[in-house]
């Protein structure tokens, strides 16, 4: 997985930042860091958050043991990892339809 955002939506690790003075383009203007992600993970999903950033995963070696599921309910986005044991128990506290999966049950927690 790979989520890159503009930096007044949060502050990245100092090791990870580039010094202003480089001349390189940024990730988010030129595009190049979700089309290399793309170009070596195929069948991957980008999310384009427009100026804010972008998302991208892919299901590519995944453990079947702990599924990852990407759900978005209004503006909230989610990619979970993992199995809840008390599914049906939540979808009736929140008042979830049946098809509702972990990470819509999460959003909804949350």
């Amino acid at each position: 997985m790979l989520t890159v955002f503009e930096k007044s939506i949060t502050k990245s690790p100092d090791a990870l930042n580039i010094p202003d003075d480089s001349g390189a383009d940024s990730a988010l203007n030129n595009g190049f860091l979700a089309a290399h992600f793309a170009s070596i993970h195929p069948g991957s999903v980008t999310i384009n958050l427009g100026s804010s950033g972008f998302m991208a995963y892919s299901l590519e070696k995944q453990n079947p043991l702990l599924p990852k599921i990407f759900a978005v309910v209004d503006d909230i986005f989610c990619l979970f990892q993992g199995h809840i044991e008390n599914v049906a128990v939540l979808k009736q506290q929140y008042s979830l339809n049946m098809t509702a999966n972990e990470g819509i049950i999460v959003i909804e927690a949350y």
